[in-house]
């Protein structure tokens, strides 16, 4: 869409369409509708995410987020600087979906992050919306067909 603003910066509206990386649409057949947006899987990432050699996706915070644990009566600190995202299973999958509305979303970073629920759901309420946003196209990427990871 030609008025969405570029992503190199994200204070220019590009009324030309010209702006940032442009897909490549296949031809399509007269009467055809074409159903793919012409937009690669790996494009569908957020422009700062690191896809990795094992297939798994690194995704850098914008907004770092530190936090106070508390174990065994020790307390201890601890900074979220990235987070990195597997693929999902068919088990992790069951448990997303059986979640309540309002934790599906951090239910899924923590599965395909691997993370303990109770620990991703602190991290999850003090993220940026900018990071959730970015985090939730992440799981979404393994979900639309993102290659397997580690296996």
């Amino acid at each position: 869409m030609a008025d969405i603003g570029n992503d190199l910066d994200p204070n220019l509206v590009d009324l030309d369409g010209a702006a940032g990386p442009t897909a490549v649409l296949e031809p399509v057949e007269p009467g055809v509708v074409s159903l793919d947006d012409g937009v690669p899987d790996d494009a569908k990432l957020p422009k700062h995410a690191i896809p990795r050699a094992d297939g798994t996706i690194e995704l850098p915070l914008l907004h770092p987020v530190t936090l106070k644990f508390k174990k065994g009566g020790a307390v201890r600190e601890e900074t979220t600087e990235r987070l990195v995202f597997h693929a999902l299973t068919g088990g992790d999958m069951r448990v997303i979906s059986s979640k309540p509305a309002d934790k599906i979303t951090s239910t899924a970073i923590a599965r395909s992050t691997r993370m303990a629920e109770m620990k991703m759901d602190a991290i999850y309420d003090r993220m940026d919306a900018r990071d959730v946003n970015a985090a939730e196209r992440c799981v979404m990427h393994f979900m639309d067909g993102g290659r397997p990871t580690g296996r």
